[in-house]
Order: C-alpha cells, then sequence, then structure tokens
C-alpha cells in the first residue's frame, strides 16, 4: 500500500497503535499504525491524491479534518515519541 500511495518502498519497523474507526466512507475500519524506514523507491508525482510529499515533524501541514483516522494516528505516534 505504502508503494501504490507514495512510491516509496519499505521495511516495517514495528506497529505502534491499532484502532477501530467508525463512519469512514466505507464504513467501519480496522487502522493498524505502523514506523516503517524507506528501503528505496521514489515519491511520486501523480498519486491519486496529488503528488506524494515528505514533511520533517516540525513542519507538517494540517490534516484535513475529515481524516479522523489519520489525526488519531498521528497523535499517538506523537505521545508515544512525548511530543504531544
Amino acid at each position: 500500500m505504502v508503494r501504490e500511495m507514495s512510491g516509496l518502498e519499505v521495511t516495517i519497523a514495528r506497529e505502534f497503535e491499532t484502532f477501530i474507526q467508525e463512519g469512514t466512507p466505507t464504513g467501519t475500519m480496522c487502522a493498524h499504525c505502523y514506523i516503517a524506514r524507506v528501503t528505496g523507491g521514489a515519491l511520486i508525482q501523480d498519486g491519486p491524491e496529488g503528488p506524494a510529499r515528505a514533511y520533517p515533524l516540525d513542519a507538517l501541514p494540517a490534516i484535513m479534518p475529515i481524516r479522523a483516522a489519520n489525526q488519531r494516528a498521528l497523535a499517538v505516534y506523537l505521545e508515544q515519541r512525548g511530543e504531544a
């Protein structure tokens, strides 16, 4: 999925959170959040949501309100790093 959405090849280092997210466009989903290391590939320019981008943590753009699972995953990640 990472390669399809971003163009990057990754190796999963660990899973840091799993949760149930209700109210998504496709119904209730089980979200799995992973830490991964880039091992190859290149960011794509013509992805389904536009060009793939990478940002440092201190310069992340706001996550759209409809992306509640993404917001939750980021909040948990930052909390575990001691940055929330």
